[in-house]
């Protein structure tokens, strides 16, 4: 594949044409060593990017002494310093470490660390925040993170020194033997700053004897790259859970870091969908990972994802919905693939790739409702109170009718006046959505006028308004606001 001296280099610096450029950061590229990983096949299906733009960016590479990937996956990689984050040590401060070793916090044997921080600068120095992320290196797992951001002085006198201690809060209900802890090197982080590595004793011994932090890299390891994705997820459970007083759909997600950089912006979002009435039941997301603790190439960390949307009693696993959840990425606007939610509540262990399941693609075949690529249904109109104003109100399922995922819709209401025929008010505009749409599924859009009344008026007194629905200016039809503050559920086609 070339040399490692560039994979790190950011697009911005690659010397391609602007729609090379363009198409591979609207297809969530973001480093030259990303695009080596690409075979020529793949690079090929980046949209928009024509032959022109192929050999820009072939040409490039290789005048880089890099070139895309050839072969099959899965390809093994030596990983070595390069891809630490850069070192960005500010020598007014030291820092040494008085004790680094496994201890007893009152329910599990955790990796422990307690530094002291010495201003050795003729000012005083301000410190708000220092971060600790505990790594895994036997199984390459971001292990935990641990922050202080609530220091006991504002600032440290010329010469002064403060001791600061972290623990992690996972790791062993039980002492097992010293030989069996994992190895884990904590990555420290000063207001933002990567001060270096911190090696973990696999002992329960306290060591006193204060060592000066030395920037290290860390030991070298092998990264096996099993795909074309950025990341590999790997599912560990899928079940209903008590999460906040209600039994909610859940998931728990291996990332893998399949990329050869480390990577700030870790951010895994499911959309949970019913597959008896066709209807996103509910979406979120879990987001892994910040700037102060990173996850490594090769590193994983587990995702727990929890719908927002379930019931508050412990109904008969025979009576739960059938669910199934497209997974996503912050940057993707492609599914990893789908998972399957068990009508369980018991926790069993299933670490399973997440990959296209076809079984519940061909369950979710749609017959159109219509030859447009949208189908609208009103299920709610009524008057409420927004922001101190009794206003309109309007719901409206759409049903995504085209042969793709969307995660944008142009839509406008007009609201007009029937006693007079002037429009009431207008709005609407581009709503984007967290998670894409699949095709053949209908979420639920609201609409609320911005005129109304500052007091509740009678209901006999409200004003007879028609509401035009538009999507990408194109009108779907005209429905009647109730006279109502009542929201009561109605199905009505435009």
């Amino acid at each position: 594949m070339g040399s490692y001296r560039y994979w790190d280099m950011p697009l911005e610096y690659f010397d391609i044409s602007v729609r090379a450029y363009n198409c591979l950061k609207r297809a969530g590229y973001k480093t030259v060593g990303e695009i080596t990983n690409l075979t020529p096949s793949l690079l090929k299906q980046v949209r928009n990017l024509n032959s022109a733009c192929f050999e820009d960016i072939v040409n490039q590479l290789q005048e880089l002494g890099l070139s895309l990937r050839d072969g099959e996956f899965p390809v093994s990689v030596d990983m070595d310093d390069s891809y630490d984050p850069a070192i960005e040590r500010d020598n007014n401060i030291r820092v040494d470490v008085e004790e680094a070793f496994w201890s007893f916090s009152g329910k599990l044997y955790v990796p422990f660390l307690q530094i002291r921080i010495t201003n050795e600068s003729e000012y005083n120095v301000h410190i708000s925040k220092i971060t600790v992320a505990f790594y895994n290196t036997t199984d390459l797992e971001l292990w935990d993170i641990a922050v202080d951001d609530a220091l006991s002085v504002d600032s440290l006198n010329p010469g002064s020194h403060t001791t600061r201690s972290f623990s992690a809060s996972i790791g062993h209900e039980g002492k097992i033997s010293e030989d069996s802890l994992p190895v884990i090197t904590a990555k420290l982080f000063i207001d933002g700053k990567f001060y270096g590595n911190i090696n973990i004793a696999r002992t329960y011994t306290e060591n006193s004897d204060a060592k000066i932090l030395i920037y290290s890299r860390g030991s070298n390891y092998s990264l096996i790259l099993y795909d074309e994705q950025r990341f590999r997820l790997v599912l560990k459970h899928n079940y209903w859970t008590l999460e906040n007083g209600m039994y909610v759909p859940s998931l728990d997600i291996d990332v893998i870091n399949q990329t050869l950089r480390t990577e700030e912006d870790v951010l895994i979002k499911a959309a949970f969908y019913d597959l008896n009435d066709k209807k996103l039941w509910c979406e979120s997301s879990c987001s892994l990972t910040g700037s102060e603790a990173p996850l490594l190439p090769g590193y994983k960390k587990t995702a727990f994802i929890r719908g927002d949307k379930g019931f508050t009693t412990k109904i008969e696993e025979s009576a739960l919905p059938d669910l199934f959840a497209d997974i996503f990425h912050y940057y993707s606007h492609s599914s990893y693939g789908q998972v399957r939610i068990r009508p369980s509540y018991e926790c069993s262990i299933v670490n399973e790739i997440i990959k296209d399941d076809l079984s519940i693609t061909s369950e979710s075949s749609y017959v159109r409702k219509s030859d447009q690529p949208y189908y609208l249904l009103i299920v709610g109109s009524c008057w409420i109170k927004s922001q101190d104003l009794y206003v309109p109100n309007l719901k409206i399922e759409l049903t995504n009718q085209r042969d793709k995922f969307i995660d944008f819709v142009s839509v406008k209401v007009t609201f007009i006046n029937n006693s007079n025929g002037e429009t009431w008010c207008e709005e609407g505009g581009w709503l984007s959505f967290d998670v894409p749409l699949r095709t053949g599924f209908t979420r639920t859009l609201t609409v609320r006028g911005t005129k109304g009344y500052n007091d509740k008026i009678d209901e006999n007194s409200l004003p007879f308004l028609t509401a035009e629905v538009f999507l990408y200016n194109k009108s779907y039809g005209t429905t009647d606001i109730r006279r109502t503050y009542e929201n009561h559920t109605i199905h009505e086609e435009l």
